[in-house]
């Protein structure tokens, strides 16, 4: 089902809660196709969105930095989800998003499952190339002709650069440079942890820095691994996110058959 007429917004499944997956940079909500056929779609809605600027969302000029797009996702779930407690899903960048939305919403959220959320200064992978590049077409241009190299014979890859292919400059340039600047004033992991909600954070060690792995341990943040699968998990091996994301928010709403899961401990690291 569609909720807007650009399809920047779309909602599928008919569970009575809902899930809003926030896409991370340069990407767009089909970062979570993979998750619309498999049963967590069966028990809950998942609201898919476009970020301004990114898939079929036009841009802002107001909506540029991570704190103005999480204020935005929360009143759109606000509007699409009236009176509901939401959980959310962030990927990447989009996991310093959804903590920023999580913020406004206060009661309005339930939880937040991060996928390879950024931690600290030493996930900036893609993004912390901006500042490298004078301006957004150059970015843009540098960004596209990396990852023509990165995704030959990868389909993953591939669809990430169709979708900043899509993505419009100035939106990408802007979140790039305020995802550099807030991730070196503060370890993006230190506003997640001090969200009253119950927070899981998801990851491949492969891909992750070891300063990030140490700051996970060191700080006991709750967190489950997958192995083998690249960044996008919810891609690469969408069953098995399925059912860890179903396992932690019938946790987190008091469902029947959701494993117990202390939001301090670490299950897996």
């Amino acid at each position: 089902m569609l909720l807007s007429p650009d399809n920047a917004l779309r909602m599928v499944g008919t569970g009575p809660r809902t899930l809003v997956l926030v896409h991370g940079f340069g990407d767009d909500m089909s970062a979570f196709s993979g998750l619309l056929t498999t049963g967590v779609a069966d028990q809950f809605r998942l609201l898919l969105v476009d970020l301004p600027g990114f898939g079929s969302r036009p841009a802002r000029d107001g909506v540029l930095s991570i704190a103005k797009h999480g204020r935005f996702l929360a009143e759109l779930i606000i509007r699409a989800c009236p009176g509901s407690s939401v959980g959310l899903v962030g990927h990447s960048v989009g996991s310093m998003i959804a903590v920023e939305a999580i913020r406004h919403l206060g009661r309005g959220a339930a939880g937040l499952f991060s996928i390879e959320g950024n931690l600290t200064r030493h996930d900036l992978y893609f993004t912390g190339k901006a500042a490298s590049h004078s301006d957004p077409a150059a970015l843009k241009s540098a960004f596209l002709k990396e990852l023509d190299q990165l995704a030959q014979g990868d389909p993953t890859l591939a669809r990430y650069r169709q979708a900043v292919d899509g993505a419009d400059p100035r939106s990408l340039w802007e979140l790039a440079l305020d995802t550099i600047r807030t991730s070196e004033a503060l370890a993006p992991g230190e506003p997640l942890r001090a969200l009253g909600v119950s927070c899981l954070y998801y990851w491949n060690p492969e891909n992750t820095n070891p300063e990030t792995a140490i700051w996970i341990r060191e700080r006991g943040l709750a967190n489950r691994t997958i192995a083998g699968a690249s960044h996008w998990p919810m891609i690469d091996d969408a069953s098995r996110v399925a059912a860890e994301l179903t396992a932690f928010f019938n946790e987190v709403y008091g469902t029947p058959g959701g494993r117990r899961r202390p939001k301090t401990r670490s299950d897996d690291f």
